[in-house]
C-alpha cells in the first residue's frame, strides 16, 4: 500500500505523547513491512521540512498544529493530490482533517480520544464552546467511515455520537522498551511517579493535594513529576509546591531519555496519573512493565488500561482524597501491593507493535476492499 497519514504532531514534536508514539510504531512497522509511507503533520521550530526515518517512511512537515488542518489541503492540492496514494488516515486530536472533503481516495479515521469535555480545560470560551460543537458535528458526519481506535471507552463515546460499532476498530496498544531493561529495583522510601506531559489538562495539582494527604500518614513518601511542560506551568507547579510546602517530596525531573524514564519506573512504586480522560494511557503500560501498578481515577481510556483490584485501582469519586485513599491502601499492605505488582506486570508482557499493526493493516484493507467512501457532504 501506498499510504498518506494526515496527523497534527509526529513523535519528535515538544508536545508529542502517547498517541504520537504509538503512530510513530505503526507507520514504522508498516514501512519495514515494504509499504510506502508518508506522514503530513506540522512543524515545531528547528525541525526539518522533510525527513526520512526509514527507506519507506517520509515526513513532511508544514505550520503548527492550530493551522495544519488548513495547510493540508493546500499541500494536497500542490503536492499530493497526483502521487498514487492507495488510502489516506485523517488522523483525529480535537477536529478531523475532513480529508474525504476534497480528496478522491478512501480514508480511514485514526481517533485516540473524543475530546469533549476536554475542550473546556485546553482553550477558553468561546473557543471551547465552538471546539466542542464542532468535533461532534464533524465526527458525526463522517459516520460512513470506518474508524480505527485504541480503547472500549472512545469506541463507546463514538457510538454514542451515533457511528455505527461495526464500522469501529480497536487495536491494540504497544510501547518500545529500552534494549538494556532496567531491573525493578524499588526505592527504599515510598516514591510515586508520574509519567506524561506538565500540561494543566492533566491535573497535577491533584497529585500534589495527594501527595499532601499521604504524606500525613507516610510522611516519607515523594512523588516523581517526569515529562515535558512549559516553563510558566512547571513555574506554576512549583509554585503550588511552595505552598504546599512538599518542597521536600516532590521532583521535577521534566523530559528525560527512555533509559532514564524506565530507571525512574523501575524504582517507583507506584504509578499515578489524575488526567480527566485518555485514549488508552500508554504510561500505565510502560509502567507495569517495570512492575509499577498504576493508580488513576476511574475515566474513560485509564479504566481500559487499569483493571480494577487486579493490576491497579480505580480511584471514584475523581478527587485527590480518593486517589490518596487508594494510594494508601497499596502502600500500607505490602502483600497486597506484590500482588498488584505481579498481576500488572503479566498483564502486560506483550507490547510488540506486531499484533497492533497487523490489526491496523486489516482495517485499511478492508476499506481498500470495499472502497467505503465518505456519503454525500452537508
Amino acid at each position: 500500500m501506498n499510504i498518506l497519514m494526515l496527523n497534527w504532531r509526529d513523535v519528535d514534536h515538544p508536545e508529542a505523547g502517547g498517541a504520537e508514539a504509538l503512530t510513530d510504531g505503526i507507520l514504522r512497522h508498516l514501512a519495514k513491512q515494504g509499504h510506502q509511507v508518508t506522514l503530513f503533520t506540522s512543524r515545531p521550530p528547528n525541525r526539518p521540512k522533510i525527513s526520512r526515518p526509514s527507506p519507506n517512511y517520509t515526513i513532511v512537515r508544514a505550520g503548527f498544529s492550530w493551522s495544519v488542518h488548513l495547510l493540508a489541503i493546500w499541500y494536497w492540492y500542490r503536492h499530493f493530490r497526483h502521487r498514487p496514494f492507495d488510502i489516506i488516515i485523517d488522523q483525529v486530536h480535537g477536529l478531523p482533517f475532513m480529508a474525504s472533503w476534497y480528496t478522491n481516495k478512501p480514508v480511514v479515521i485514526f481517533i485516540h480520544e473524543v475530546a469533549s469535555s476536554l475542550w473546556f480545560l485546553l482553550v477558553p470560551p468561546p473557543i471551547s464552546w465552538l471546539g466542542y460543537w464542532l468535533e461532534r458535528r464533524l465526527l458525526t458526519n463522517l459516520r460512513h467511515q470506518n474508524f480505527i481506535t485504541v480503547s472500549p471507552s472512545t469506541k463507546q463515546e463514538l457510538v454514542q455520537l451515533g457511528l455505527p460499532a461495526a464500522s469501529i476498530t480497536i487495536i491494540p496498544e504497544a510501547i518500545t522498551l529500552p534494549d538494556q531493561p532496567s531491573q525493578p529495583n524499588k526505592d527504599s522510601t515510598p516514591t510515586l511517579i508520574y509519567l506524561g506531559r506538565l500540561v494543566a489538562h492533566k491535573q497535577i495539582d491533584d497529585l500534589l493535594l495527594m501527595l499532601k494527604i499521604i504524606s500525613a500518614e507516610i510522611p516519607t513518601t515523594h512523588l516523581w513529576l517526569v515529562g515535558t511542560g512549559h516553563p510558566t506551568y512547571i513555574n506554576h507547579l512549583r509554585q503550588t509546591i511552595n505552598k504546599l510546602n512538599l518542597s521536600s517530596k516532590v521532583t521535577i525531573w521534566g523530559h528525560v531519555k527512555d533509559n532514564k524514564k524506565y530507571e525512574l519506573l523501575s524504582r517507583a512504586h507506584l504509578h499515578v496519573t489524575a488526567s480527566p480522560k485518555e485514549g488508552y494511557g500508554l504510561t500505565v503500560i510502560e509502567a507495569a512493565t517495570q512492575s509499577t501498578p498504576t493508580v488513576a481515577y476511574d475515566v474513560p481510556g485509564l479504566r481500559d488500561a487499569i483493571k480494577h483490584n487486579l493490576t491497579g485501582l480505580l480511584a471514584s469519586p475523581n478527587t485527590p482524597s480518593q486517589l490518596a485513599h487508594a494510594t494508601l491502601a497499596l502502600l500500607k499492605n505490602q502483600p497486597l501491593y506484590r500482588r498488584f505488582q505481579t498481576a500488572a506486570l503479566r498483564a502486560n508482557q506483550q507490547t510488540s507493535f506486531s499484533p497492533s499493526t497487523a490489526v491496523f493493516t486489516a482495517a485499511l484493507n478492508q476499506t481498500l476492499a470495499s472502497r467505503y467512501l465518505t456519503r454525500p457532504r452537508p
